[in-house]
Formats: C-alpha cells, sequence, structure tokens
C-alpha cells in the first residue's frame, strides 16, 4: 500500500480580488494552466511556472448584499409583471364573451334625428327644392327604425 502525500498551494479568494491575484500571479512567472467550473458552483484555477510549482485559487462566490439581493427581486417580479400583462393584453380569448354596449332605443332615436339634421345641413339646397316647407327630423328618424326599436320608443 502506497500512501502520498502532497502538498498543494491553495489560495482562497473571492471573485472581487481574483484580478489582483492574477496579476500578482502573472509578474511572478505563473501562467494558467486550467479553469475548474463545477455544477455546484465551485471555480477553481490552477496556475503553474517553468519549473513545476503549481498554485490553485479557490474561488469563492461573493454573496450580494442586502440591499442589492432586494433590488434585483423587484426587477425580477417586475420582468414577469410586464411579461404577464403583455400576454394578457395581445391574446383574447374565444371563451370570453366581448360585452358590447348596448344603445337603448331612446338613444337610437336621438342618434338617427342628429344623422338626418347633419344630412338635412350639408345638403340643404337640395331638401328645399324637394319638400316645401318644415321637415321634420324626429319623424323621420322614427320611420327609418325598426319595428322592435320603434315599439321600445313608444312603450
Amino acid at each position: 500500500m502506497t500512501m502520498q502525500n502532497a502538498l498543494q498551494n491553495i489560495i482562497k479568494t473571492t471573485a472581487n480580488e481574483l484580478e489582483k491575484f492574477q496579476l500578482i500571479l502573472e509578474k511572478s512567472g505563473y501562467s494558467l494552466d486550467e479553469i475548474l467550473e463545477f455544477d455546484d458552483g465551485q471555480l477553481y484555477q490552477k496556475w503553474s511556472t517553468i519549473d513545476g510549482h503549481q498554485l490553485t485559487l479557490d474561488i469563492l462566490p461573493t454573496q450580494p448584499n442586502q440591499s442589492e439581493q432586494i433590488i434585483s427581486e423587484i426587477i425580477d417580479c417586475w420582468l414577469e409583471l410586464r411579461a404577464i400583462r403583455n400576454t394578457l393584453e395581445t391574446e383574447t380569448d374565444s371563451n370570453i364573451p366581448q360585452l358590447e354596449k348596448e344603445t337603448s332605443a331612446f338613444q337610437e332615436l336621438i342618434e338617427n334625428i342628429d344623422s338626418w339634421e347633419k344630412e338635412m345641413q350639408e345638403d340643404s339646397a337640395m331638401y328645399k327644392l324637394m319638400i316645401k316647407g318644415e321637415i321634420d327630423t324626429a319623424l323621420l328618424a322614427y320611420y327609418t327604425l325598426d319595428e322592435k326599436t320603434k315599439q321600445a320608443v313608444l312603450q
């Protein structure tokens, strides 16, 4: 049975201080051999010199302060709410009945009277030639309504 003890030079650093260590190692004659990044978030960099000295940087993830976490969560929530609103605004479900504004019979009569008055003002010369005397627009508007609306107006 062979027992092997290997002393490894491991330097633990944070991601914020990583650039400083890299500059120092480059100036000291070290070169970057490999970068190991594992699924659980651990990150290592292996450095070595021409002489064979090896060094490993154990890069610890930086913990953002509490306010940065809150701000990032608020931004994430805002983006999700915007996405939800955009999908609700663009999609119209055919199963949801669309409410149509129903006009009352009296409102229809008033709209017809207004349209007859506008038409008669625009073409007043023609109406004076066709009809002698005063024209009752309310009567004309009433006669252009359908039977169901006429009955509703009379009620």
